[in-house]
């Protein structure tokens, strides 16, 4: 999920599967993601002490939580964006 080092990836996937339009990555997630930033800001409102809970090597339930649920609905998107693009495969091979 981090930096955009992922010459494995096809360009698509280094992108934020929720919006499109950063890159995958947390600073992305964090700052930036109208769908995803507003999951950090039950860490704090203040983007630094957001930065230091999620980098702590403390486990509480509330960032679990949310790393939890930003795991869940990023595969979740991958899963629907792959379901798409294997339909839309389908539909060329009828054509």
């Amino acid at each position: 999920m981090e930096e955009g080092n992922k010459y494995w990836l096809d360009k698509e996937y280094r992108n934020c599967v929720f919006c499109g339009i950063g890159m995958d990555r947390m600073e992305h997630y964090v700052e930036e993601c109208q769908k995803v930033c507003s999951w950090f800001r039950d860490l704090r409102e203040d983007k630094e002490e957001i930065w230091r809970k999620l980098w702590s090597e403390d486990l509480d339930s509330e960032k679990c939580k949310i790393l939890n649920k930003l795991k869940r609905e990023k595969e979740k998107e991958i899963r629907k964006k792959r379901t798409d693009e294997e339909r839309i495969i389908e539909v060329t091979d009828i054509e």
